[in-house]
């Protein structure tokens, strides 16, 4: 998850390796504070670049899973030696040029997505994408074209600062709560460091600290058990993201951000999250503590 701390804590990390990972942390609140603020080019260009790496990494993934033995499970060593096919290139900029061609015309939704499917469903019958493969390519390429139409809105602002921000916080009570009370696991075969308590902490305090700031008498319940809900797509979209990398026998989705793994592995609960207040913005959702 997103500037997440290592699970295993800080005892045992060497000096250069915390160092490096702060300053990996410092480039990620670079291009986020880049891609809140920045317009037409650069916004487009930014997105593209995260799209293409992201999608890279999942069809990596796809191609270590097929070619080794559980055996090699949480083996990242292999992975930096995985290629990826021609056709898997083909895809990834077929997509990008897709969603390049929705920020410059501002498509429908309706046609977005009819074209992705038929984009899919043509890879799948061509090259034989499982119907897991298509699930994975749509649920990591759909956030990026969700942001593009949040951007086109009044709130995006305010909605794109609530989403990183709100899973930073879920992110760091959960090491911190886990880490200080620790006690069962909460999916040992998915995620064996996360604790039933760290699910605790990182429902109760996020929602806690957003009621605090965004407090009104007349709406407390409503505020926190928002929040709540926020916070279980956060961790939900984490142990996702961890599923799809025990199912490719990796601990992490690359080695390109030095010390926190690869995009997926940073934008795990974020890419559930955008889904879901995407969804709730179209349905006309009252985001009124955001807003």
């Amino acid at each position: 998850m997103i500037l997440s701390i290592e699970k295993e804590g800080l005892e045992g990390i060497s000096m250069n390796n915390f160092l490096m990972r702060t300053i990996s942390s410092f480039f990620l609140f670079l291009i986020f504070f880049t891609l809140l603020f920045s317009e037409g080019f650069l916004f487009i260009f930014l997105i593209q670049i995260m799209l293409f790496i992201t999608i890279w990494e999942f069809l990596r993934l796809l191609r270590f899973k097929s070619s080794v033995s559980n055996y090699q499970i949480n083996n990242n060593f292999f992975l930096s030696r995985q290629r990826i096919s021609y056709e898997d290139y083909c895809l990834i900029f077929l997509i990008c040029f897709l969603n390049l061609c929705f920020f410059l015309s501002n498509f429908y939704f309706s046609f977005f997505f009819v074209t992705l499917i038929l984009i899919f469903y043509f890879f799948y019958k061509i090259f034989n994408f499982s119907v897991l493969n298509i699930f994975g390519l749509t649920y990591f390429s759909v956030p990026y074209f969700l942001i593009i139409n949040l951007k086109i809105g009044e709130t995006f602002y305010h909605f794109f600062i609530f989403i990183i921000t709100f899973s930073i916080i879920t992110d760091v009570s959960a090491y911190i709560v886990g880490n200080r009370f620790k006690g069962i696991k909460l999916a040992r075969t998915l995620s064996p460091n996360k604790t039933i308590s760290g699910f605790l902490g990182a429902i109760i305090i996020p929602s806690s600290i957003c009621t605090i700031i965004y407090f009104n008498s007349y709406e407390f319940n409503k505020i926190f058990f928002t929040c709540v809900f926020f916070s279980l797509i956060v961790q939900f979209g984490d142990l996702l993201e961890s599923f799809v990398k025990r199912k490719c026998f990796v601990k992490e989705s690359s080695n390109l951000i030095p010390g926190h793994g690869g995009i997926m592995d940073r934008l795990d609960g974020v890419f559930l999250l955008i889904i879901v207040f995407s969804i709730l913005n179209i349905l006309d959702f009252n985001f009124f503590f955001i807003v």
